[in-house]
């Protein structure tokens, strides 16, 4: 090997880790919009449970209604223990498998909000994320 191999050799290592992180970052978008689904359906279910309750007063509605509920709640549990100055990693994994988070996606959630939460496009999920957990909040005071 001469002196010539070198830089192809390192252009080529520097491809690969290229492509691995961004296989890893769009691993870690799929588990973000698999979260969203999981956190819609179960509002959704929380809010019909409610309705339910609401028209016929069976508890069985209304302990439906607060298991549903619970999994949006726990997930904005786990968002504000990733935004606090030094985030609990061990409380938001508790949180989104509390969340029904498959156990296989939580660590890419994590690690995508902790390395982009500053980047824009990030942000701006954060801030829907922060403010869709403000009207769960308020379906839990009724």
């Amino acid at each position: 090997m001469g002196p010539a191999i070198w830089p192809l050799f390192t252009i080529t290592v520097l491809m690969l880790a290229i492509s691995i992180a961004s296989v890893q970052v769009v691993s870690w978008t799929r588990a973000y919009a698999g979260g969203l689904a999981i956190w819609v359906a179960a509002e959704n279910r929380a809010a019909y449970a409610l309705h339910e309750y609401s028209e016929r007063g069976e508890e069985a509605d209304y302990a439906r209604y607060r298991r549903e509920l619970a999994v949006p709640l726990k997930m904005g549990i786990a968002r504000e223990s990733l935004e606090a100055a030094h985030p609990d990693q061990d409380r938001a994994r508790r949180d989104f498998l509390a969340g029904r988070i498959p156990a296989q996606d939580v660590s890419g959630l994590i690690h995508m909000f902790i390395v982009f939460r500053h980047h824009p496009l990030m942000v701006r999920a954060i801030d829907i994320w922060t403010e869709a957990d403000g009207y769960v909040r308020e379906l839990q005071r009724i």
